[in-house]
């Protein structure tokens, strides 16, 4: 695979999810592999938050863009903002993919190396061994990903392969809370962009107070994380990965992991 990157600059703004701001973004073609965001690469080290999102230095909520580039093979961007947080748009990474997906430019004379684990690799929570991230060597050649949740007893399953052509319906699937913890991240300075467009608000009994736009809305969109998370090693990954109950901590232990067997 060619390394590749966008064929001009693209602006973009909205409003940011945590902090409720409007901010402006500037994505800029480049010819240096790897993504930055305000001059910060993306790497498994340079991952400097987790909590409710992932962070680049100061740049909050990076997963969704991070994801869209990772489904469209895009591998060279500077992003600049103005801001400190990447704009939540539609919730999730359609809207990044269709701003994208027409401006792709593969560099002639460069090749992608892909990460193919030989073993066995896994990250455990060490306090509920129903958390983990594992990933094996891939038997047909290609990214497969079985990704299974539970919230509070809903239980969501998804699955996806990046190259039998699943559909990327799933990448509409929004950001989710509950009810109960707005109020609580508000106080914090978190979530003062969300609204019940963007995102899905939960009560007490797993029940939307809007609604899903699909059965499995809350798993699709953890798919989403995980992808834009993973991508943050640098390399394509070819094998099949089980995940259950992924989160953005998990998610960079496991990428960290991966990223030790790069340099055995």
């Amino acid at each position: 695979m060619r390394q590749r990157t966008i064929k001009h600059s693209v602006r973009l703004s909205g409003i940011g999810l945590h902090t409720g701001e409007i901010i402006h973004v500037l994505l800029k073609p480049s010819k240096a592999l790897g993504i930055s965001f305000n001059n910060i690469k993306v790497s498994p080290e340079t991952v400097s938050g987790t909590l409710l999102c992932t962070k680049i230095g100061q740049v909050r909520t990076i997963e969704h863009l991070m994801c869209a580039l990772s489904i469209l093979n895009i591998t060279n961007l500077d992003i600049i903002l103005d801001g400190d947080e990447i704009p939540i748009l539609d919730g999730g990474a359609s809207e990044f993919v269709n701003i994208l997906k027409d401006n792709v430019l593969e560099l002639d004379g460069t090749v992608m190396d892909f990460f193919i684990p030989s073993e066995g690799i896994e990250v455990i929570d060490e306090n509920d061994p129903e958390k983990y991230i594992k990933a094996y060597p891939s038997e047909n050649g290609d990214l497969s990903i079985n990704l299974k949740v539970d919230f509070n007893g809903l239980k969501q399953q998804f699955f996806y392969n990046k190259d039998i052509s699943t559909s990327l319906e799933f990448l509409r699937a929004r950001t989710f809370c509950y009810l109960r913890d707005v109020e609580e991240m508000q106080k914090n300075g978190m979530a003062l962009g969300g609204n019940l467009n963007n995102s899905i608000v939960l009560d007490n009994d797993n029940n939307p107070i809007n609604h899903f736009l699909f059965d499995n809305e809350l798993a699709k969109h953890k798919m989403i994380d995980f992808i834009g998370d993973l991508s943050a090693l640098g390399f394509p990954v070819i094998g099949r990965i089980e995940c259950s109950k992924p989160g953005h901590t998990i998610n960079n232990m496991f990428v960290r992991k991966l990223k030790e067997k790069l340099n055995v």
